[in-house]
């Protein structure tokens, strides 16, 4: 991390005081959702998600926990456990990157969805992004490439849960001119990721 955060406690915040505009920033599976759900009417939900106080004033911004959110929206839960932390933009997207490397809970083109926030909103340059995220210069311009290389529309589905990451990336060799209609034949062919890359 940046510097050390200390969490400011666990408090109940209601469903509806969640800013989920870092939302775009994650994937979500409809998999784990699914597998998500069936814990949390069995069990509850057990871990508090992670909100940011600092971003924005009066603002409760979610920082982990899209998944529990979604959830507790299906299953009408009003209230959730909430770790606060009492940090800005850059260093909250920083706690989204870190809190989720130690599970590999992130995909490369989630990451590269934070370094280009942090890069473009935030006018970090490459090299003081890789000393800000504690990583070497070479994994921030390969996170930024890969987000480059993805047309929009692409990561647009991905958003959307209508292209797997691993088809995305092989769509992602191909010139820009053409994943599109590349994935198109993916879709209405229901291509593989193998397959995908045979077909790059």
């Amino acid at each position: 991390m940046p510097r050390s955060i200390m969490p400011r406690g666990i408090e109940q915040v209601a469903l509806e005081e969640l800013d989920l505009r870092f939302a775009p920033l994650r994937l979500i599976s409809p998999v784990q959702v699914a597998r998500l759900k069936a814990e949390v009417e069995r069990d509850g939900i057990r871990q508090p998600v992670v909100v940011a106080t600092e971003v924005e004033p009066r603002r409760r911004v979610l920082l982990d926990g899209f998944k529990r959110v979604r959830v507790a929206r299906e299953l009408e839960i009003s209230r959730l456990p909430a770790t606060l932390l009492a940090v800005d933009a850059p260093t909250a997207l920083a706690a989204m990157l870190h809190s989720n490397a130690s599970h590999r809970g992130m995909t490369a083109l989630e990451e590269g969805w934070i370094v280009r926030t942090l890069c473009r909103e935030h006018g970090l340059t490459q090299v003081s992004a890789a000393a800000f995220l504690r990583h070497h210069q070479s994994w921030i311009c390969r996170r930024l490439r890969l987000c480059e290389q993805i047309e929009e529309a692409l990561q647009d589905d991905l958003r959307l849960g209508l292209l797997a990451p691993a088809v995305a990336r092989e769509l992602g060799r191909l010139p820009r001119g053409q994943q599109l209609r590349a994935a198109r034949v993916v879709r209405d062919q229901g291509l593989s990721s193998r397959q995908v890359a045979r077909l790059v």
